[in-house]
């Protein structure tokens, strides 16, 4: 094993690593740094989530950036805005003793006249998702003509997401005579095409086995039909004890209501997925990090990029449609030398699928059965932190305690008929793309105003009105006249 002294790296990198608390390089380190420092070739880099990739390839290209120079010599590709941003932070930590060096994160979802604000103050580092990135490479505002490296960070996921077109379109307009590093979890064909197409005489770094799982993840299952599977999952939370982890989701409405849910029954639980603001992502992942939130529920896309050492569970709410994907699941636990467990919710089905997730993951999965979640309580987790008590949630709930208005009929109407706007999604794709658009015209105003005109105006046009409201109002005002003419 080598130090990070032995690398090859800087003396100012080497003291930010050691400020960072970091001691020994990962193995995804120790294959790729010096490589990167000592070759001019360019990189295929396979290697499992939660493994040190990020360090892998940015230590190394902090050291080839000239910090003098006020252009952009690296872009860092990545599929997702959370990973954007917790590259571009770590790179920015890394750099702490490097004060010249500029990095800037591109993403959609946010203000792009500030990311080009950012770009024309100079920067020698971009780490973008591939489409605002191809967007601002169109405009002109993002040059990478003089670019010396690419970097595809989560390649084969980038690709996953429907990506290829964007990415073809960046490696085309880069230099040819660029370095490329490629970090993927996975070599699909298509990542092997592109190897082909735009890598010159690429080597190949493995670490571990190429999908398999983490060696101290334990992995249940349970068999369960769609009905009635959020109840089970409540039952299965509010009796495994100490919960410090992320519930998968298939899709963003189902990752919504699941959340909700689970706080209108006192859970201290998040939501993240793409239908969400970039603010109200950052605030989720806050929460999520700093313990406040004890269970992220997510959607595939959304949850790249969260890298948090200490997960005790994941549990598949669904089952992705890809196999590996459970692999990438399942890694998000069981990390820095901690136990981890992975629960998987099926169908009757879904179960002729265990054979194939065992194969890849290299490990027996248990068949729990439903009558076994009771006993679960007795179970230690490890790596999870002490659990708040259950508390009401401060968000939707309809009847907190603190309230005047607790039992009135007619506050349940309110949020009875907000739960079902939230559930609602727009079917009209020429007003979806007016989305963006919509975010930048609203993106000045406060929540909590934007919340109560929202609020008001819905009250204002009769929204919140249970049946037979009106019907009484109509007999009060018979009654009333009545009255008038006995009078």
């Amino acid at each position: 094993m080598i130090t990070f002294q032995e690398t090859g790296l800087q003396a100012n990198i080497i003291q930010a690593v050691s400020d960072l608390g970091f001691v020994d390089p990962t193995p995804i380190q120790q294959r790729a740094i010096p490589f990167l420092l000592a070759n001019e070739r360019d990189l295929i880099a396979l290697a499992q989530t939660g493994t040190g990739k990020t360090a892998a390839f940015g230590l190394p290209l902090l050291h080839l950036t000239q910090p003098k120079a006020r252009y952009v010599q690296a872009l860092v590709l990545c599929p997702t805005r959370e990973l954007c941003l917790q590259i571009s932070n770590d790179l920015a930590d890394f750099s702490r003793h490097l004060p010249q060096i500029k990095v800037a994160a591109i993403y959609g979802g946010a203000n792009i006249n500030k990311q080009i604000q950012q770009l024309r103050r100079g920067v020698q580092i971009v780490v973008g998702t591939p489409g605002r990135t191809l967007d601002l490479i169109r405009q002109g505002e993002l040059k990478i003509e003089d670019l010396n490296v690419l970097v595809l960070d989560e390649a084969d996921e980038m690709l996953d997401r429907g990506f290829k077109h964007d990415l073809d379109a960046i490696l085309a307009a880069a230099p040819r005579d660029k370095r490329t590093w490629l970090f993927s979890a996975t070599m699909p064909d298509e990542i092997a095409r592109i190897s082909r197409q735009y890598l010159r005489d690429p080597e190949r770094i493995a670490v571990g086995r190429v999908s398999s799982g983490a060696e101290n993840v334990e992995h249940l299952y349970f068999v369960h039909e769609k009905k009635g599977r959020y109840a089970f999952l409540r039952r299965l939370l509010r009796n495994y004890g100490q919960v410090y982890g992320i519930v998968f989701c298939r899709t963003k409405r189902k990752a919504r209501e699941v959340a909700r849910r689970l706080q209108r029954d006192g859970f201290n639980a998040v939501p993240l997925h793409g239908d969400m603001s970039q603010n109200a992502r950052d605030k989720a992942m806050a929460k999520f990090r700093s313990g406040k939130a004890r269970i992220l529920v997510a959607t595939d896309v959304a949850a790249r990029g969260v890298d948090v050492d200490n997960l005790s569970h994941v549990i598949n709410f669904d089952l992705p449609d890809v196999d590996e994907v459970y692999i990438h699941r399942s890694g998000r636990t069981g990390r820095a030398s901690n136990s981890g467990v992975s629960i998987a919710i099926l169908s009757e089905e879904e179960t002729r699928r265990v054979r194939a997730l065992e194969n890849l993951a290299r490990k027996r999965f248990t068949h729990m059965q439903a009558d076994d979640v009771e006993a679960m309580a007795e179970t230690p987790v490890p790596a999870a932190k002490p659990e708040p008590q259950p508390q009401k949630s401060a968000e939707r709930d309809p009847a907190p305690e603190n309230k005047k208005n607790q039992g009135d009929e007619h506050y349940k109407a309110v949020y009875d008929k907000l739960d079902l706007i939230m559930d609602t999604e727009c079917d009209d794709p020429n007003l979806v793309r007016q989305f963006p658009h919509l975010h930048e015209y609203l993106s000045d105003i406060p929540k909590d105003e934007l919340i109560d005109r929202f609020v008001g105006y819905l009250h204002n046009q009769g929204m919140f009105k249970r049946r037979g409201d009106g019907q009484s109002s109509r007999k009060k005002q018979r009654g009333g006249r009545r009255k008038s003419r006995r009078r």
